[in-house]
């Protein structure tokens, strides 16, 4: 529950957990958005590959599908396993999965590893929204739910500059840019409190 610090007007979190929570965002767009200038330098790789044109867009069309599908199981499973370890585990799956992408040289091997990005960036963008609806009240709440909003969006948009840049020295490279979930990994650590033990009814 929300502490009276919440209530005053901000968030019942310490420093390292509101710039986790505020950066969170930047995985959620940078997955949905960030491999669209190098999407032709990957198509022109593989084009080899029968539709190699369709299963590029895949690339990035498939993070949104595999919100859509994963986002209503990640309550269930943030309830099982505890939201901060949910979301601990997410930002390495998307750390690792997301670079991986350095390294592969199969664009069925690419989409495995976007599926698994997908997924991580569902987990993330829920427990981050649980996190400030429990954290924070009243307009604290509206606050912090345009702010995870807008710089997500903000920092992705810097961020494709980047994308185009790496892109001329070779298409792997951008991947490297989803480690950016590392040092969120190690904010959220710090900022974000395990789970309080939910208590046990007597069920004698």
């Amino acid at each position: 529950m929300p502490t009276a610090e919440a209530g005053s007007g901000t968030i019942d979190l310490n420093g390292a957990g509101r710039v986790a929570l505020l950066c969170a965002g930047i995985l959620s767009s940078f997955a949905q958005a960030g491999l669209y200038p190098i999407l032709p330098a990957i198509e022109a790789h593989f084009k080899s590959y029968p539709e190699a044109g369709m299963l590029s867009r895949l690339l990035v069309s498939v993070i949104g599908v595999m919100i859509v599908v994963g986002a209503p199981f990640m309550g269930a499973l943030a309830d099982r396993y505890g939201r901060r370890r949910l979301l601990l585990g997410s930002m390495v799956l998307y750390g690792v999965a997301g670079c991986a992408g350095f390294f592969l040289d199969s664009l069925y091997g690419l989409i495995l590893s976007r599926i698994l990005v997908g997924l991580a960036t569902a987990a993330i963008g829920a427990i981050v929204l649980a996190i400030v609806v429990t954290h924070s009240v009243g307009q604290a709440r509206n606050r912090w739910l345009g702010y995870t909003n807008t710089v997500g969006v903000f920092c992705s948009v810097l961020l494709l500059p980047i994308v185009g840049a790496l892109g001329h020295y070779g298409w792997h490279w951008p991947f490297l840019l989803h480690a950016i979930a590392f040092p969120l990994l190690f904010l959220s650590y710090l900022g974000i409190e395990p789970d309080k033990p939910v208590a046990q009814s007597d069920s004698k």
